[in-house]
């Protein structure tokens, strides 16, 4: 008899370990015996932790119960990667292993790429029909298997593989129950899998962290690599770990730093190159710019061993590239002893770790002083790109209806769960074919559409329609935009309230529900609200526990990178406040040390709030950063850091910035603005307050970009005030804003005093006008004010521009 590769929900089922049939046992009971077995087995799923070694544990009990399991394997999938987490051979347990399997090679991997369960009656008379041919290394290779893939929403994540020494041990009832425990067993571990996922991705983003925290007061190159390497091999546990880096215009990669061997120094020594292009896997990386992973080396036409007296244990190999600005600057390289030894969290951590050593060597070349800023900006960068998040609950219902479909025979099943005006939305929908799927697709059912559907949910019961194309209690426009000829609507409560509906319905032709089917519905109608709960309220738990850590970390990310104090300069005063909202924003300044005689100013508002707004500021910080030393003009550096801002960002945000350049000796204060608050000019004596004008739009939006530019002379007992919003729109209990005219004037009346007393005075005006109010930006100002005196300026006030 041919491979099986698809059992059928008509199919009887045969003896097996679940039941014993008699000669009095008709269909109905095996029938009901069936479906309790496969209530007991979402229940016993259902109630299991999220932990995988335990789920793989409980799913190879349950598997013992429907057959015997002296040869069982249970795989998961990791990129190209196969985990053996439970593997039992002739009875003996063998211990978890990792192997590598390309899509499509073998049956597992045919099993993985078609998405489809597979039945052998006889591997020896079935061989030259089976999808791939299966190699055993075993001088009594099996005669009958069972392969199962494990479905979560679209993807196989894994195997279920059940082998015998006996022909045909196994029969399409079988196939169709372990196909049951399966799927089940998917849902339960996908949300196992995404949980110890982001604990671990929590935990190497907090390792990773700490890495940055740790090299950021490292100023020196050498030095830093060093540091890199071995913190990176002795954090993650990595066997090898060097560094090349590529020097523009040459065409060799030169090894700068490793660890975990005594290499270093003798390399260096040597000093050892890599041909770009030409020599090995760094080679490659240095020139196409891409990750390369050699999950085995031995396979790797591109390997060429370090050393092979030094380092005889390589088995894999990672090789990513550090990048700026699409810009080749070197490669991360990362070694380890076990075949398949890295895996996508592997990536993650390497690929995040590489960005940031990319900006640390690409800020200490452009200016050396500021590497330990621009390592720290750039590392906590990279926990923005966490994600993000796939529902369990949208992966539950995913299989919800994917079994309903396949165990009543269906043409399409859709769960649809109501919203808070009362209308039912599709969730997710499977259809027997995939054009069939798009009528539902986002659908939206409001009361009305389907009264059907308003009655099973109050009611409480399952409700059918067998011939919806004469019904009555069908509507035309039902039938029109549906083409349903039979309906079934079971409703999904949670403490007898509805929160939506399990829909299915035939097509082509009207279809018989049969009460086992709809019991079988209403089984997984209920195991799906438990779901659904369940997974509401962890999902809120997890929302405050997230939260709370969004808003710590935001603010953190903050005061690590707002100056400790403003600069002494001669001749001047400058102060700052700056007072974070109870949600974090996106506020930030910074003061830079151009010259001798010329002292940056920035002021910035990110247009968003909590962690995103926090991590944006930033980038945004760390590329005017580093523009504003190789630019001298505010205009220029506003305009180049927002073309590198719109070239490297996805975000939905944008920044408004006001970056002036302080020349002390000539008591000159060059401006520009980028759509942000204008700053204040309020001249000595009795002159009245004036706004500091310049064309300009945010940054973040478009490229190129037109940006104004101004110079101001500074006479003594000028004072120049820069500001967020966080100030002007602070409100009070009836919801007024403090406003600029209050903040002229609070300047115009304490002018004469020291900058310091002046913004005092701001900040407990705006304390006083706000009282309890709670405010939702940040508060933060520069004031500049040049001391009273006699200087003049060294150069002729009428050549300036204004």
């Amino acid at each position: 008899m041919a491979a099986q590769r698809r059992g059928t929900t008509s199919d009887p089922v045969r003896p097996s370990e679940i039941w014993i049939e008699s000669p009095e046992e008709n269909p109905a009971s095996r029938g009901q015996a069936e479906l309790t077995h496969l209530v007991e087995i979402g229940r016993a799923l259902l109630q299991a932790q999220l932990d995988q070694d335990q789920l793989c544990e409980l799913i190879y009990q349950l598997a013992g119960e429907i057959v015997p399991v002296e040869f069982f394997q249970l795989g998961l999938f990791d990129g190209d990667r196969y985990l053996i987490k439970v593997w039992v051979k002739e009875g003996q347990r063998q211990a978890p292993a990792v192997f590598l399997v390309p899509e499509g090679q073998g049956i597992i991997g045919w099993m993985r790429a078609t998405h489809q369960p597979l039945l052998v009656r006889d591997f020896e008379a079935e061989r030259d029909a089976l999808p791939a041919r299966p190699s055993y290394i075993s001088d009594q290779p099996p005669r009958s298997a069972v392969f199962l893939p494990m479905l979560a929403g679209k993807d196989v994540i894994g195997a279920l593989v059940i082998q015998s020494c006996e022909p045909a041990a196994f029969d399409e009832g079988h196939l169709r129950l372990l196909g049951v425990l399966a799927n089940q067993s998917a849902s339960a571990l996908n949300n196992a899998r995404l949980y110890e996922r982001g604990q671990r991705r929590l935990n190497d983003l907090t390792t990773v962290a700490e890495v940055g925290r740790k090299l950021a007061t490292i100023l020196d190159l050498n030095e830093l690599l060093a540091q890199v390497v071995e913190l990176i091999r002795s954090r993650f546990g990595y066997y090898h770990v060097q560094i090349f880096l590529v020097e523009q215009g040459s065409d060799r990669a030169y090894f700068m730093a490793s660890s975990g061997h005594d290499l270093s120094e003798k390399w260096q020594r040597e000093g050892r190159t890599m041909g770009i292009g030409r020599d090995g896997i760094i080679g490659w990386v240095a020139q196409r710019g891409e990750m390369l992973l050699a999950n085995d080396v031995v396979a790797e036409p591109r390997y060429i061993p370090d050393d092979p007296r030094l380092l005889p244990d390589t088995r894999a190999e990672l090789a990513v590239p550090l990048i700026v600005e699409d810009q080749v600057l070197g490669v991360l390289d990362v070694q380890s002893t076990e075949v398949g030894g890295f895996g996508q969290n592997d990536i993650f951590v390497l690929r995040t770790l590489a960005d940031q050593v990319a900006v640390a060597v690409y800020s200490a070349r452009a200016y050396e002083a500021q590497q330990e800023e621009a390592w720290i900006s750039t590392m906590l960068l990279q926990v923005a790109e966490a994600v993000r998040r796939l529902q369990p609950v949208d992966t539950t219902l995913a299989q919800v209806a994917r079994m309903a479909q396949v165990l009543t025979g269906v043409d399409r099943c859709a769960v649809l769960l109501k919203d808070e005006d009362g209308a039912f939305r599709a969730r997710t929908v499977h259809a027997l074919r995939p054009e069939l799927a798009e009528a539902y697709r986002d659908a939206v059912i409001r009361p009305g559409d389907l009264p059907l559907i308003e009655d099973a949910c109050r009611l409480g019961q399952p409700l059918v329609v067998a011939d919806a194309l004469r019904s009555p209690r069908v509507p035309e426009s039902w039938r029109t935009r549906f083409d349903s000829c039979t309906i079934l609507v079971v409703p999904l409560l949670v403490a007898d309230e509805p929160i939506g509906v399990l829909l299915a319905d035939d097509v082509d032709a009207t279809h018989m529900f049969s009460p086992r089917r709809v019991r079988i519905l209403s089984g997984i109608a209920n195991q799906a609200a438990v779901a659904i709960e369940n997974a509401r309220l962890q999902a809120q738990e997890a929302e405050r526990a997230r939260l709370g850590r969004e808003l710590e970390l935001a603010h953190d990310i903050q005061r690590s990178l707002l100056p400790s104090e403003a600069p002494s300069l001669p001749g001047y005063q400058i102060v700052y406040r700056w007072r974070s909202a109870r949600e974090v924003g996106g506020d930030f300044f910074d003061f830079l040390r151009l010259s001798d005689s010329r002292v940056g100013l920035v002021i910035a508002d990110v247009s968003d709030k909590g962690i995103p707004a926090a991590l944006y500021m930033m980038f945004a910080r760390t590329l005017l950063r580093a523009v504003a030393f190789s630019r001298r003009e505010p205009a220029a550096t506003l305009v180049r850091a927002n073309d590198l801002i719109v070239s490297d960002s996805s975000a939905d945000m944008f920044v408004t910035a006001y970056y002036s350049i302080l020349d002390v000796r000539n008591h000159l204060l060059t401006y520009a603005s980028a759509g942000h608050n204008l700053a204040l000019y309020a001249p000595a004596g009795e002159g009245a307050p004036e706004p500091m004008t310049t064309a300009g739009i945010v940054l973040g939006i478009v490229s190129p970009v037109t940006i104004g530019q101004k110079t101001l002379y500074l006479a003594p007992g000028d004072v120049v005030l820069f500001y967020t919003d966080g100030v002007t729109e602070a409100v009070n209990a009836a919801s007024e804003e403090f406003g600029s005219a209050r903040l002229a004037a609070l300047v115009v009346a304490h002018r004469d005093q020291p900058a310091e007393a002046i913004a005092d005075a701001i900040e407990a005006a705006v304390h006083e006008f706000a009282g309890d109010a709670p405010q939702f930006d940040d508060f933060t100002l520069i004031l500049l004010k040049r001391d009273n005196g006699k200087t003049s300026p060294t150069i002729d006030i009428q050549d300036l521009v204004m």
